[in-house]
């Protein structure tokens, strides 16, 4: 007991010592002094440091069992990335073998019950061969595109998002139209013919607009479904209202279409 007060009180000694000396670096006159002095004192620093830590460690039992809770959080990740990974080669109609997994990381503006997410932070990047542009997809139904990428991690711009628009169809009606984020986790399918049908309940789906080097959305991923028609006789276009398939603040992993 009383080599860990000891241990306590040389500890504090130190921690008074670095406050102060942090205090008088501002006064440049003795900086290079007092620097030679923290320098000198920074080994036994490190060592009352490290007592003063080991003094206050988990036991050995305590330290397995964060370790087993540890891997069984992982084991548990694991599981659930292999089964999001199967379902979405069940589910795509053209499967491809070079998806790349990529788990959310953030909701830039995101409160729940007041605001939707417009943009997601996903953990790859350049460095893993995202490029912008690149769409990201949960099964086959679309989630946005890369809008921002950094080595390691990218900004997705939902299809919700005002600033992207894509060429959409209907299954049923095969209407086609604009599809146009407005945000709040909403969009619109718009520019619609006033000839073509649109029918509630009906699916819109990318229409596909691949470039020749393989960029671009391809086509039949599902972007929403039909919930409201607006039609005005003397206007030269209608529009209708979608709601999506999925709601991405529910979701941890997408998947990257990367390029060619």
């Amino acid at each position: 007991m009383h080599k860990k007060s000891s241990y306590f009180t040389t500890f504090i000694f130190f921690l008074i010592l670095t406050v102060l000396l942090i205090s008088l670096q501002r006064f440049s006159p003795v900086v290079n002094g007092f620097a030679l002095i923290e320098s000198a004192l920074q080994p036994l620093q490190r060592f009352t440091y490290t007592v003063f830590a080991s003094s206050s460690a988990t036991t050995p039992e305590q330290k397995l069992q964060q370790q087993l809770a540890s891997l069984q959080a992982q084991v548990s990740q694991l599981k659930n990335d292999n089964a999001a990974l199967h379902d979405q080669f069940a589910t795509m109609t053209n499967p491809q073998k070079n998806l790349l997994p990529a788990h959310i990381i953030g909701m830039p503006r995101f409160i729940p019950g007041v605001a939707q997410p417009e943009t997601i932070i996903i953990d790859q990047g350049s460095n893993q061969g995202v490029k912008i542009g690149t769409v990201a997809v949960i099964k086959n139904m679309l989630v946005g595109k890369v809008t921002k990428t950094q080595p390691n991690l990218s900004v997705v711009s939902l299809a919700t998002n005002p600033a992207l628009s894509l060429t959409g169809v209907t299954v049923k009606t095969n209407a086609l139209g604009i599809v146009q984020g407005i945000g709040n986790g909403k969009s619109v399918f718009g520019n619609v013919i006033l000839s073509d049908k649109l029918a509630l309940k009906d699916v819109v789906v990318t229409k596909g607009d691949m470039n020749e080097n393989g960029q671009g959305f391809p086509p039949q991923l599902v972007i929403g479904t039909i919930t409201a028609v607006y039609k005005n006789p003397s206007a030269l276009f209608q529009t209708a209202a979608l709601q999506r398939p999925f709601d991405i603040t529910h979701e941890s992993l997408v998947f990257l279409i990367p390029h060619p």
